[in-house]
């Protein structure tokens, strides 16, 4: 009876700390949309002009500078999805959703982990990893990828613990075309289905020992098609998901091109991309930013944590997780975009290993098993506490680095939060305010069109899809966010010169005839706050809006006189923050 309770309320107490901890998950990945600076704006054009053209985009459409560049719209199918969320539920609506699709990702790698090691070890290792596998919180196309790579993982590691059967690995396929379509990470699809098959493949040789199926008449081994594929039932398995699965990418708009673009896409656009660089340059560029410190510690405790597998001699039952976790380890070193995948593998790796080295390894003496599993409960229980006091106060506190409260800078994105007694009170009464868009972010938007400005426009990188939402078609922009779209002598013969030199910036003026200049005023490239103060103090152009996004100027001409006279801007409230 009392081991029944037992298990009663513990079952209870875990499904209490599995809703917590959804619930912090949840709270750190929820963020109000900047409709300014991120992509969502182009994709949900993209999705629009879908169902009016019924085929992707396949060249720079929304640009006037390069418009036949052409380019390989890889993600065309979330914009439908974005778009058709947006129609229906509106920007809450499309919020919602990319939380509960980072939920799903979560609990697929969530339940490995939990498989692999035990429900303390996968909670406590979950909380190591959340300021990393939140580090990425803009609505992007790779919440599809993240969520697809989990589907993947968990299937695949649960046909290899002959916990499901084959037939449901066919889903594989079928997410595989939808993903090639979504977002290019549809590549890791392939890569960790090849990794399970060459797992197979290599455990597959002491299952060919014991069945002499490589032996020939004399005696003599030879190599065969079993061998080529793998001799386990496992292996060949893999091999036909595998194959099939590369067939199914072919089926895209692009063709060729589409399955070739994850392998062309990271080049030399000759504009650097923040996400694109490596942890220690970012370091060295933003010294007091705490997640790059902490990617490098979880790092190393992985590293870590496979010692005690080494020394046991397990590693041949763990090379997947040394190759899974070594390769995401090296993408995530080199390009920051990685970091999140890293954060999610390394979860079932850490948890997987620690039972290894903190339990199994405490007690070498079979005899003494009573003993050892009163030591692995108690070890178990210090992961839990440990995990407890870091939800307490990720929940509570207003300075502790793990609070969604200071993530997500509550305090300064919203002002009324700091006079509430409790923050998290105040979130479940208010949920609208970590839902949708940012208060106020389409105002200069709204002012440029009801006051009927014509282009040219020129517009800075961070901007353009928010004007690509706003202004096309009426208006196309000089640039946008999609690096891949345009030329690198674009970005370095004429973008970047023409703000940082004047000569450059006139023969471009009277080149392209710009009568409006749009931009968002927290770029901080070295070029563009010098750029702004030019203008600010250039007599041919009037400042006619600002606000905490944006600052648009209009052409001293006679089509503006009118607009310029009503709204523009005294040059005495502008100034340069060091």
């Amino acid at each position: 009876m009392n081991k029944s309770l037992e298990s009663v309320f513990g079952y209870f107490g875990k499904s209490i700390v599995f809703l917590v901890l959804l619930l912090f998950l949840a709270l750190s990945y929820s963020q109000r949309i900047n409709l300014m600076t991120s992509d969502l704006g182009r994709h949900l054009k993209n999705g629009q002009i879908f169902f009016e053209e019924h085929h992707p985009i396949a060249t720079n459409y929304y640009s006037y500078t390069e418009p036949n560049f052409p380019t390989v719209n890889h993600h065309w199918l979330t914009g439908v999805i974005f778009f058709l969320i947006v129609q229906w539920f509106g920007f809450v609506g499309v919020s919602v959703f990319y939380t509960i699709l980072f939920l799903l990702t979560f609990y697929f790698f969530f339940m490995i982990s939990r498989r692999l090691s035990n429900f303390h070890y996968a909670v406590f290792c979950t909380l190591l990893v959340v300021p990393l596998i939140t580090s990425r919180l803009e609505i992007r196309p790779e919440g599809f990828s993240y969520l697809f790579l989990s589907i993947y993982f968990f299937l695949l590691y649960k046909f290899k613990l002959k916990e499901i059967p084959a037939w449901l690995l066919w889903i594989i396929p079928v997410l595989q075309i939808l993903w090639v379509n979504i977002h290019i990470f549809f590549i890791f699809g392939l890569f960790i289905l090849g990794v399970f098959w060459a797992d197979a493949w290599w455990s597959g040789f002491a299952w060919a020992r014991r069945n002499s199926i490589h032996e020939n008449k004399g005696g003599e081994k030879f190599p065969d098609l079993d061998f080529l594929i793998g001799s386990s039932p496992e292996a060949r398995q893999y091999f036909i998901l595998l194959s099939i699965s590369i067939l199914v990418c072919f089926l895209n708009p692009f063709g060729f091109k589409g399955v070739l673009v994850p392998f062309l896409i990271f080049k030399e656009y000759g504009y650097m991309l923040a996400e694109n660089q490596s942890v220690f340059f970012m370091q060295r560029r933003f010294p007091d930013h705490p997640m790059y410190a902490h990617f490098e510690a979880v790092f190393l405790l992985t590293a870590a944590s496979f010692v005690p597998v080494f020394l046991r001699k397990e590693i041949k039952n763990n090379l997947l997780s040394l190759v899974l976790m070594g390769i995401f380890s090296l993408l995530a070193f080199k390009a920051i975009r990685m970091i999140p995948l890293f954060g999610l593998f390394a979860v079932p790796c850490i948890a997987s290993n620690i039972q290894v080295g903190l339990t199994d390894c405490l007690l070498k003496n079979k005899e003494k098993l009573q003993k050892e599993k009163k030591i692995k409960k108690a070890v178990g229980r210090v992961f839990l506490s440990a995990s407890v006091v870091l939800l307490f106060l990720g929940l509570q506190s207003t300075t502790f680095y793990y609070s969604p409260y200071v993530k997500l800078y509550y305090g300064q994105n919203i002002p009324e939060i700091r006079q509430s007694a409790n923050w998290l009170m105040y979130i479940f009464q208010n949920p609208q305010k970590i839902l949708g868009l940012i208060p106020g972010v389409n105002a200069s938007a709204e002012f440029f069109q009801q006051n009927k400005i014509d282009g040219p426009i020129f517009n800075n990188y961070d901007i353009g899809g928010y004007l690509i939402y706003h202004l096309f078609p009426k208006e196309h922009v000089f640039v946008d966010n999609r690096p891949e779209a345009y030329s690198v002598s674009f970005f370095k013969d004429i973008y970047v010169p023409m703000q940082e030199n004047e000569d450059t910036w006139k023969r471009m003026e009277e080149a392209y005839q710009f009568n409006a200049i749009y931009f968002f005023r927290r770029d901080i490239t070295p070029w563009a706050q010098p750029f702004l103060f030019k203008r600010i103090q250039d007599p041919s152009w009037a400042p006619v809006f600002v606000d905490q996004f944006t600052i648009i100027f209009v052409k001293r001409n006679a089509k503006n006189a009118t607009l310029i006279r009503r709204y523009e801007l005294p040059k005495s409230m502008f100034q340069i923050e060091n």
